[in-house]
């Protein structure tokens, strides 16, 4: 089940569905393989049944890993992100990789942005160059650290409500502000 698919490893394969979910297009992901777009959709299909296939769920599994790990395949070099408005020069993709708090501040941030009618995922991008798909990488490394999943809910739980209240002195308010009973 790993070998690879027209020599697009497992690896090659989580590696471009992290960069497709950071805005790369399909010829980008492509050109970083050094493949023509049907043996990279081809790949891409029997992926996807080799994964729906696999009740062991190891290829899931080294998926997750890889998909977390993107910048170690070095077929993506190539591959630079926008940092966003992120005008502090700090790196806080690898930030939300390494730093759990971070982490969990973060998507306490997204879901405040959500709640007080912002598009959560823009707004992260805008402000700190942190993508859907680096929240997602780094949910995959942080998700299995289960020791202190209440500790870092509960500091998710009160980062939301800074940011929320943060929102609401900008002028954002809730989502739900306008209703009237």
């Amino acid at each position: 089940m790993l070998e690879p698919i027209h020599g697009i490893t497992l690896e090659d394969y989580a590696c471009s569905a992290y960069f497709l979910s950071n805005g790369f297009s399909e010829d980008d992901i492509c050109k970083a393989l050094g493949v023509e777009r049907p043996i990279f959709d081809e790949a891409n299909q029997i992926w996807i049944k080799r994964m729906q296939e696999d009740q062991t769920m190891a290829v899931m599994s080294l998926y997750s890993q890889y998909f977390a790990n993107p910048t170690a395949n070095t077929k993506f070099s190539s591959l630079k992100k926008d940092s966003g408005n992120n005008s502090t020069g700090e790196d806080f993709v690898s930030k939300i990789q390494n730093d759990i708090k971070f982490y969990y501040e973060m998507q306490g941030a997204q879901q405040a942005a959500y709640e007080s009618g912002l598009d959560g995922a823009a707004w992260l991008q805008q402000n700190f160059g942190i993508s859907i798909g680096d929240m997602s990488s780094a949910a995959m490394k942080h998700m299995s650290n289960t020791a202190n999943m209440a500790q870092m809910m509960t500091h998710m739980e009160a980062k939301k409500h800074e940011y929320l209240k943060k929102f609401a002195e900008q002028g954002e308010g809730n989502i739900a502000d306008d209703v009237e009973f």
